[in-house]
């Protein structure tokens, strides 16, 4: 990528809201015809750093507006019923996670608050904000509900990032928006904050004029359907469909899933399964979070 950005806001603008306090973004907007959004995430991304791609492909042949790539989260929020923890700044490559004094969802939502800002006009709804998944469990929280079932994978409940750089690419204007969000810091000028801010957009723009890494590889046959294995035997779920059929029967439900967990190794890196699955079966909502 060779040319001169423009930087938005200029300089006297930025640090007019910077001595107030108030956190902006920078950005600048550029082409996106020589570009896509996975080899963007394949030139952009890093094992060592949390990141995400979010697409979208409507009724299977119609791509939305809108392809969204996050990096360099400055806050990493996660929680496991109602303890959650939150990691900042250095914290996050050291995996440091500092427990939070309310409970989960009220530290969700004080997060929330304190990530508010100001998207400008034109620009994309999503050019900022916290990124990430909660899981059905989270219903505990708001309902009494009994603990029945064990925790088979040990993941988080629920955890969101909070990007400081965003890659949107917008397949009608068929351009791409660099943008980073600067957040007041008191020991740090407004002098400081813009150039630190061009920088880090300036370092995404000379990543998509490297040569694109070794192809991770997209295989539809690295995984036999011989190689999964249940985690409920037959014996046992006959015993499931056989209490459902008996709650249908008493009027106590009239329809249920009986759900269980099939896995199988897989040594290709986590992005080229994304590739695969997206390939196989495009949706409104594919997604992608490391």
């Amino acid at each position: 990528m060779s040319g001169i950005h423009t930087f938005l806001p200029g300089h006297d603008i930025f640090s007019e809201y910077y001595e107030r306090g108030l956190p902006q973004l920078v950005w600048t907007k550029c082409p996106a015809d020589l570009d896509t959004p996975v080899a963007a995430m394949l030139r952009l991304k890093s094992d060592s750093s949390p990141c995400f791609l979010l697409e979208s492909v409507e009724k299977g042949e119609i791509r939305g507006r809108y392809s969204i790539i996050g990096l360099q989260p400055d806050i990493i929020w996660k929680c496991n019923g109602d303890q959650a923890a939150i990691s900042e700044g250095k914290n996050i490559e050291a995996g440091i996670f500092v427990p939070c004094k309310k409970p989960s969802l009220d530290a969700l939502h004080e997060l929330y608050e304190i990530c508010k800002i100001d998207i400008p006009e034109g620009m994309p709804p999503m050019a900022s904000g916290l990124v990430g998944y909660m899981a059905y469990d989270m219903v505990r929280l708001v309902e009494n509900l009994p603990e029945s079932k064990p925790d088979a994978l040990n993941i988080p409940d629920s955890m969101f990032m909070r990007p400081r750089v965003m890659v949107i690419f917008d397949a009608v204007t068929d351009s791409k928006y660099i943008i980073t969000s600067v957040w007041p810091d008191a020991k740090v000028n407004a002098e400081t904050a813009y150039t630190n801010a061009k920088n880090r957009i300036s370092d995404i723009l000379k990543k998509f004029s490297d040569v694109l890494p070794p192809a991770e590889g997209v295989s539809f046959t690295a995984i036999d359907a011989s190689d999964f294995k249940p985690n409920t035997s037959r014996a046992e779920y006959d015993v499931m469909v056989e209490k459902a059929r008996e709650h249908i029967t008493a009027g106590d439900i009239f329809q249920v899933v009986l759900s269980q967990r099939f896995s199988a190794p897989f040594k290709l890196p986590p992005f080229a399964l994304y590739r695969a699955l997206r390939q196989l079966n495009p949706s409104p909502f594919l997604f992608y979070l490391h």
